[in-house]
């Protein structure tokens, strides 16, 4: 079965080994990054835990893109085959731990086999900038083992390797928050270790992790909680810094909670039909009353199912538990970015759906001929396999994987203003322009539109119409450097270069660290005739990006020039 599993995943990641990477994330997370292009250096440790990367701070994730980088440069190819291998990493740490546990191995497989080749998975395997979902992956999965050690032989060494564990996945993902609540699960079932204080189930697993007291039980959640604690503070801080948290007056509560419950439903459908799956899923003005009312009833319905089902079908009531419970810090009621949901979401929550089926299908067994079942899942695990790889195809660059998300969504803001900067790196001038305004009819408020059509205009040397736009950017947020330094750029195309010297002391002042910067204020400079300040910044942005190009050419036009 395992071998089968890992040919069925060869073939249908074996894309990946000649995809680009595409321009959702990617830029910020690795090729555009210059604390990641430079590799591993003396301050890579440094800076990987104190800057925000991505909007979010995951020191060992950053490290493991530096280290990338390091050994393949800025390639994605090597970096998605590492995406695949951590992958199929977690996928065996999940047989093992299902096994193991519950003496169930058929239900293992399908288990491990459902959450290996579900088409759901590609977006974090497939996607550079979702290392943090594989390799926090392999983190879960590790600490959930060193866990059921400590389980079974109870002791402060073993709940300390799994707090340090739990600490290493955290600083991969922060989602790894709801680690201590899945603990808290595998102590009612599979390991029974509360079986003096609920309901003996009629379901045997091992009984060779010794009983606890609730007390004991509740102590050893607390240890756990202390490092999600620390992770939840410095997550949020980071996503606030970044400005990724939508505010109250965006998404209301009302509103998010209807979203909440409709999500539910959504990845439920997902879940047996995984078709139209897309990078990013807009987020509507509202959903019909009538589709919350039935999302409620089958959220609650299905929870008093899961519920009733403890005495003799365990596995669901944990299953469902973790499906929902491992959901709540992704489910939008705390509100980042602008989708309404997302497959890489369901990385690890779907783990709970797949033990369900995996221990259902494994009691059919009994039931009906295993040929028939065997026959079943065969035909199963090879659809999965052909649409997972169909998946996979998607993500073989920018314009196929955003067309296709048009396509399957009906298109939104984000997802036009992807497609446009994509045309207009390929000097695709009026289907970029087309996208640009689409995108602006459909979120006028959206200040990236009008900045990344700017940057367009300003490429096409028409710095006039480039101006225009970026100052409609600026009148809907000012905090970007970007928008200030190119801004800057246009200003100085026309020979404003007072106004394009206070717009550049904009963006250095809003982020020191931004080398591009540092660049276009020495160029305007250069310009006044003032070759000393000139020098100085161009000397800066190397100190930040000893890769810049713009920088050393501005220095050399100096030495030549005698500045």
């Amino acid at each position: 079965m395992i071998l089968t599993l890992l040919a069925a995943s060869v073939f249908a990641y074996a894309p990946v080994a000649r995809q680009p990477f595409v321009r959702f994330d990617d830029p910020t997370y690795v090729f555009e990054n210059p604390a990641i292009n430079q590799g591993l250096t003396r301050g890579s440790l440094q800076t990987a835990f104190t800057i925000i990367h991505g909007g979010n701070w995951h020191p060992l994730t950053t490290l493991s893109h530096m280290l990338d980088v390091q050994l393949f440069g800025i390639h994605a190819a090597p970096m998605k085959i590492e995406n695949v291998v951590l992958h199929l990493l977690a996928t065996l740490l999940l047989y093992t731990l299902i096994g193991k546990t519950t003496r169930h191995w058929t239900a293992a497989a399908i288990t491990a086999g459902l959450f290996c080749i579900h088409p759901t998975r590609v977006e974090s395997v497939a996607w550079v900038s979702e290392r943090k979902d594989v390799l926090s992956a392999v983190f879960f999965m590790l600490c959930l083992h060193a866990y059921v050690w400590h389980a079974r032989r109870p002791s402060i060494p073993r709940l300390g390797a799994t707090a340090l564990l739990l600490m290493l996945g955290l600083m991969s993902k922060p989602m790894l928050v709801t680690l201590p609540a899945v603990c808290a699960l595998l102590d009612f079932w599979p390991l029974k270790r509360l079986r003096r204080n609920v309901i003996e189930t009629a379901v045997d697993t091992d009984a060779s992790y010794p009983a606890v007291s609730m007390r004991r039980a509740v102590i050893e959640k607390l240890v756990l909680a202390v490092p999600v604690l620390v992770s939840a503070l410095l997550t949020l801080r980071a996503q606030h810094a970044s400005g990724a948290v939508a505010g109250l007056a965006d998404y209301p509560p009302g509103v998010r909670t209807a979203n909440a419950v409709v999500s539910v439903l959504r990845y439920l459908g997902l879940l047996v039909w995984p078709v139209g799956l897309s990078p990013m899923y807009p987020y509507p003005l509202a959903w019909p009353v009538g589709l919350v009312v039935v999302s409620t009833l089958v959220l609650v319905g299905a929870s008093a199912i899961a519920l009733l089902a403890w005495k003799r079908r365990p596995w669901v009531t944990v299953g469902w538990l973790w499906f929902v419970g491992t959901l709540v810090p992704v489910i939008g009621l705390l509100q980042v970015g602008r989708q309404s949901m997302a497959d890489r979401y369901t990385y690890l929550t779907f783990i709970g759906l797949f033990l369900i089926i995996g221990m259902t299908v494994e009691r059919l067994t009994k039931r009906v001929q295993r040929v028939y079942v065997v026959t079943t899942c065969a035909l199963v695990l090879g659809v999965l396999t052909l649409r997972t790889r169909d998946q996979v195809l998607l993500w073989n660059g920018t314009e196929k994987l955003f067309t296709h998300a048009v396509r399957v969504t009906g298109g939104d803001v984000l997802m036009y203003d992807m497609l446009g900067s994509e045309y207009a790196r390929q000097n695709n001038v009026e289907t970029a322009r087309d996208c640009f305004r689409k995108a602006l009819e459909l979120g006028p408020e959206y200040a990236n539109v009008s900045y990344n059509w700017a940057n367009l205009e300003l490429l096409q040397n028409n710095p006039k119409r480039a101006i225009e736009l970026y100052e409609l950017s600026l009148a809907r947020d000012k905090s970007a450097a970007a928008v200030w330094s190119n801004y800057a750029a246009a200003l100085t195309a026309v020979d404003r270069l007072d106004d394009a010297l206070t717009a550049a002391n904009k963006a250095v002042f809003i982020d020191a660290k931004f080398y591009e910067a540092r660049v276009t204020r020495g160029k305007i400079h250069e310009l006044q005739h003032r070759a000393d300040d000139a020098a100085s910044d161009y000397r800066a942005a190397l100190e930040i990006n000893p890769r810049s190009d713009l920088a050393k050419r501005g220095l050399s036009r100096l030495r030549q020039t005698g500045g």
